[in-house]
C-alpha cells in the first residue's frame, strides 16, 4: 500500500466511525491522536527506537475499537499513549473534544480518573477475597463505605462473581480472576476501557466468554472499549472498526467486516489468512481428497455485501466445500465449487455480477 492509500484508507475509516457514532458533537469517551510521535531511547547501544511515528486515529465514544499488531509494533505504546502513562514526544491527544496535553498534574489525574486499563495479568492481591480486591481502589480514594458496598455489589454481579464474592483469588480459574480484574477497573465508572492483551493467557472458550462480557459492558454503560491484541479473531466478533499498526505506523483502518472482507495492506491480509485459515493452500488442502468431477475447480468469496449464485456462475455448479462466518452483521466466506464450463465464460460471468473467484487447478486432462 502506498502513503496515499494509507492516508485514504484512515480517511475512509474515519468517516465511517463518525457515521456510526452517529452525531457530530464528541460523545462521552471519544478519542482522537494527531500526528502522535514516541520515541524510547535504546536500553543497548546508541540512538533512540522510534515506537510510534505519527499516528492519526479517531474513536468514536461508545464503540469497541481494536489496535491490532504483531509483537514489537507499537500497538502497546498506542493505547498508553491515551492515558499518558506514554506521554507523546509531539503531537495531539484530544478526549471528548478537548486537547488533553499532560502539563498539568490536575489534567492527568483527571484523565486517569476518566480511563481505566486491564491487562494479560490480573495483579490481584492473594490476600485479599474478590470483594476486597474490587473495593481496594475505592478505599484507597476515600469513598464512604456504603457507597463501596453499592458499587461492588453491582460490579460483582455484572461480571458474574456474586457467588464467588468472598473466595480467594488462588481457588478462582484464569477466567474468573480476569473477570475481578474487569470489575475492579470498572468502580469509577471511567469512560474509557483501555485492554491490553486482556485474553492471551486464556483459552479460547474462556477467551470468547470475556469478549462478550466485555461486548455487554459497552453496550449497556456506553463505555468506549479500546482493545489491543495481536490475535485478529480476538477483534472478529466484538469490534465495531479495528486499526493495524506496523512499525510505529497504522498502516490499514476501516470498519472490521471491511478489514475482514477486503485487507488492502499485505500485512493485514496475512493476519486476516492466519486468523481464518482461508488461504488459497488451505482451501486447496480441504478438498485435494475430493476426486474431480468436472474440469474446473474454483473458490468464491463473498463479503456481504454481494450476493453470491453459484448457478448464475455456471449451471452446472457442484459445491464441494465452503465456510460461512458473521462479522458485524455481514455474512462473510467462501464456497469450493466445480464445473465443466468455459473457465473464460465462468470469469467473464463473476466479473459482470461483481463476484470475486480464483481457478483453484488447471482443467482435468482430456479424456480419449
Amino acid at each position: 500500500m502506498s502513503p496515499s492509500d494509507a492516508d485514504a484508507s484512515a480517511a475512509d475509516a474515519g468517516a465511517d466511525a463518525s457515521a456510526a457514532a452517529g452525531a457530530s458533537a464528541p460523545a462521552r469517551g471519544s478519542i482522537r491522536l494527531e500526528g502522535i510521535r514516541k520515541t524510547f531511547r535504546r536500553v543497548r547501544g546508541a540512538g533512540e527506537h522510534t515506537a510510534l511515528d505519527g499516528i492519526d486515529l479517531e474513536i468514536p465514544g461508545g464503540s469497541i475499537f481494536g489496535v491490532i499488531g504483531r509483537s514489537g509494533a507499537g500497538k502497546s505504546t498506542l493505547l498508553r499513549t491515551i492515558n499518558l502513562l506514554a506521554v507523546p514526544d509531539s503531537g495531539r491527544l484530544v478526549i471528548d473534544g478537548e486537547a488533553v496535553d499532560g502539563s498539568r498534574r490536575s489534567e492527568v489525574a483527571g484523565l486517569r480518573r476518566r480511563t481505566s486499563m486491564i491487562f494479560q495479568h490480573f495483579s490481584l492481591l492473594a490476600s485479599k477475597t474478590v470483594w476486597e480486591n474490587v473495593a481496594l481502589p475505592l478505599k484507597l480514594a476515600g469513598v464512604p463505605t456504603a457507597e463501596i458496598d453499592r458499587r461492588v455489589a453491582d460490579l460483582v454481579s455484572l461480571v458474574g462473581l456474586a457467588d464467588l464474592a468472598h473466595a480467594f483469588p488462588a481457588s478462582l480459574s484464569g477466567g474468573q480472576k480476569q473477570r475481578v480484574a474487569i470489575a475492579r477497573a470498572l468502580v469509577h465508572d471511567p469512560e474509557i476501557l483501555l485492554s491490553d492483551e486482556a485474553t492471551s493467557a486464556l483459552d479460547p472458550e474462556t477467551t470468547r466468554s470475556i469478549l462478550e462480557l466485555i461486548r455487554r459492558i459497552n453496550r449497556e454503560r456506553g463505555v468506549t472499549v479500546v482493545l489491543i491484541t495481536h490475535e485478529m479473531s480476538v477483534v472478529e466478533s466484538v469490534a465495531d472498526a479495528i486499526a493495524i499498526v506496523d512499525a510505529g505506523r497504522i498502516i490499514e483502518q476501516g470498519p472490521t467486516w471491511r478489514i475482514f472482507s477486503a485487507p488492502r495492506h499485505p500485512v493485514t491480509a496475512e493476519l486476516v489468512r492466519s486468523a481464518r485459515h482461508d488461504s488459497r493452500s488451505d482451501i486447496e488442502a480441504s478438498v485435494a481428497q475430493l476426486p474431480p468431477r468436472a474440469a474446473h475447480r474454483y473458490v468464491a468469496r463473498f463479503d456481504g455485501t454481494t450476493p453470491v449464485d453459484l448457478g448464475a456462475l455456471a449451471a452446472d455448479a457442484r459445491v464441494l466445500a465452503g465456510s460461512i462466518r458473521p462479522v458485524q452483521g455481514h455474512s462473510q466466506g467462501y464456497a469450493v465449487f466445480e464445473s465443466a464450463a468455459a473457465a473464460a465464460d465462468v470469469a467473464e460471468r463473476a466479473a459482470r455480477l461483481g463476484v470475486v473467484i480464483e481457478a483453484l487447478d488447471p482443467p482435468a486432462p482430456a479424456r480419449a
